[in-house]
């Protein structure tokens, strides 16, 4: 099933409802492996904000519908839970990220499903939503000091980004090699690739400077190239 498909079948539902004005908040998908995909949606209303309402369409397209009360509706329960068994985001608008957020910065001791939040969060680093994104639409709320990056069972303990370019530092105490170097995009769609390991913190970081002044000296010579400046500027950057 298409998105479009998708929303055709989300309205079509609201509507038997006899609800006209709903809008998605957002829609989360499941894979279950050769049986196809589960969706579950959340639609509000543009007149009523107190009337929230869950969609289920199961693998076999069966729908089932649910009213939820707008006083028991919280992020951990109806999105970080899902997150944190299998579910994945498909679609989210911009206000129900602020909502999201807002939720967050509000519940941050609070939160019991943190690997769900670490999932949502890791969404939001891959997609641009930050801190900028929210003060685009709203005021400034930043949340992403809860987010602990990871590839694979290495935590990243530092990153470098300039341009389409990043450079991370990942640690994991129980690898033989617990140092690890890879080279990445800032919104990390593109993955981790060419991975340096290390054994000692000092190796490591040496490792992780070197690369990250590669990559500044790249992007300067990129920078260079389109001003039409033919000299390298990567002089002065070693010390």
């Amino acid at each position: 099933m298409n998105i479009d498909q998708l929303h055709e079948k989300i309205i079509s539902t609201m509507q038997d409802k006899g609800i006209y004005d709903g809008k998605i908040d957002y829609i989360l998908q499941k894979d279950l492996d050769n049986k196809g995909h589960q969706y579950v949606c959340y639609i509000s209303r543009k007149t009523e904000i107190e009337e929230l309402y869950s969609i289920i369409i199961d693998t076999t397209g069966k729908i089932h519908s649910f009213d939820v009360a707008n006083w028991d509706f919280n992020i951990d329960d109806f999105l970080f839970k899902d997150l944190e068994n299998d579910y994945e985001i498909l679609e989210m608008n911009a206000d129900t990220h602020y909502g999201v957020w807002f939720q967050i910065d509000e519940m941050r001791e609070e939160i019991n499903y943190t690997d769900g939040l670490q999932n949502y969060l890791s969404y939001c680093k891959k997609n641009h939503i930050d801190k900028n994104f929210m003060k685009l639409f709203y005021k400034e709320i930043d949340v992403m000091d809860l987010y602990q990056e990871k590839n694979g069972n290495y935590k990243i303990i530092a990153s470098f980004d300039i341009g389409n370019s990043s450079v991370v530092l990942g640690y994991n105490e129980k690898s033989p090699s617990p140092y690890v170097t890879w080279k990445t995009t800032p919104d990390r769609k593109n993955g981790y690739y060419t991975g340096h390991y290390g054994v000692t913190k000092e190796s490591a970081f040496n490792d992780y400077k070197k690369r990250c002044k590669e990559c500044f000296n790249e992007h300067l010579n990129k920078e260079s190239q389109k001003l039409g400046i033919k000299d390298k500027c990567n002089k002065g950057v070693e010390r």
